[in-house]
């Protein structure tokens, strides 16, 4: 058995002379199968697949859709004779994407527990990215190269948008919709076919477009994975020290380094004019407070209106105001504020009920 790590050129079989036998031990089909049951394992082992009937659906849909897929292209196979090829291709970028997502979504559910409680379905969602990426390499071209591509694709969209377990079937047709485009919107370069869109990208603006447009928000939890992020300390340096091997080994840092410095040196501007108008603001310097001949601007009382604020002016009882429902979500998001999300377990990791934020 041979096996070379693949990078610019193409993969080779993993055995070497020849492609991995439809019939043999090694089937081919073996794969997307054995995926296909791994997901189908849900609907025993998983509490709230088994207790969410929507969820239990969109599980016993996914898994048998693979293994209709699956079964079919076996029969194909059969009757034709056509042999189909599995080959091995780690990439580098690949592994180093892995590392910089997967280091910001420990360090993410660290502080937010309900990250980790979701592990399992972007793990049910890595499934089905396998099983399609395999699926639709071996039924277009009858080969193809197992490698690390899904996971990068797949934290990518799990960064920034969860569907709750009534609509987890959008969730996954997200997973789908990458492989989609990925197959079918392709162009020629330099004579080799190419896919034009990032894939999470891709399937990600299609599902906001469709969200925004039909006003049905609310059917996920991307308001509180985006504020949620905002919970772990330190988290623009996190992003900043994960991504910097990939720019810096890809070749890239010559591009992004330019724009972060010129937002840094924007944001720094505004600091410092806002330092600087407020320093203004509170001094005494008559030709700067706006009357005319330098002198205090006066109110209808005749008292200067820096006094307005004193404390002596301040109201002896606090009206109470309108309330806000407090937010079901253990992000605290609402008339509840953020103290849940930030002590409720321990003080520096927020957690709450499973079931609550999904």
């Amino acid at each position: 058995m041979q096996v070379r790590l693949a990078h610019a050129t193409a993969p080779r079989p993993l055995c070497g002379r020849g492609a991995v036998s439809l019939w043999g031990r090694s089937s081919a089909l073996a794969l997307p199968a054995v995926l296909a049951a791994a997901l189908a394992s849900y609907l025993v082992f998983h509490p709230a697949v088994r207790g969410i009937p929507a969820l239990f659906w969109t599980f016993v849909v996914a898994s048998g859709g693979l293994l209709a897929w699956t079964v079919a292209l076996w029969e194909s196979c059969r009757r034709t004779g056509r042999t189909l090829v599995l080959d091995l291709a780690l990439r580098r970028p690949h592994g180093i994407q892995i590392l910089a997502q997967g280091t910001l979504i420990a360090w993410w559910g660290w502080f937010v527990r309900p990250v980790y409680e979701f592990v399992p379905f972007i793990a049910a969602q890595l499934l089905l990215a396998f099983a399609l990426e395999a699926l639709f390499a071996l039924t277009r071209r009858g080969r193809h190269a197992v490698g690390f591509g899904p996971v990068p694709v797949v934290f990518s969209l799990n960064l920034f948008l969860w569907f709750h377990f009534q609509w987890f079937f959008f969730q996954l047709a997200m997973v789908a919709l990458v492989y989609v485009g990925k197959e079918f919107i392709r162009r020629h370069v330099a004579g080799v076919s190419r896919h034009i869109f990032n894939p999470s990208a891709f399937a990600l603006a299609i599902a906001a477009v469709a969200l925004i447009v039909t006003g049905q928000t609310g059917i996920t939890q991307g308001e509180e994975i985006a504020r949620s992020q905002f919970v772990p300390p330190h988290i623009f340096l996190v992003i900043f020290l994960v991504a910097l091997p990939g720019q810096l080994l890809f070749g890239v840092a010559a591009m992004t380094m330019p724009a972060v410095l010129v937002i840094f040196g924007y944001a720094g501007s505004v600091r410092g004019m806002d330092v600087a108008r407020r320093a203004v603001a509170e001094s005494a310097w008559p030709w700067l407070d706006g009357s005319p001949g330098g002198q205090p601007m006066l109110d209808e009382r005749g008292r200067p209106q820096q006094e307005l604020a004193a404390p002596h002016d301040a109201p002896s009882t606090i009206t109470p105001g309108p309330t806000t429902p407090i937010h079901a979500s253990p992000s605290g998001l609402g008339g509840a504020g953020s103290s849940r999300l930030r002590n409720e377990g321990s003080p520096e990791r927020a957690s709450g009920p499973f079931t609550v934020w999904f």
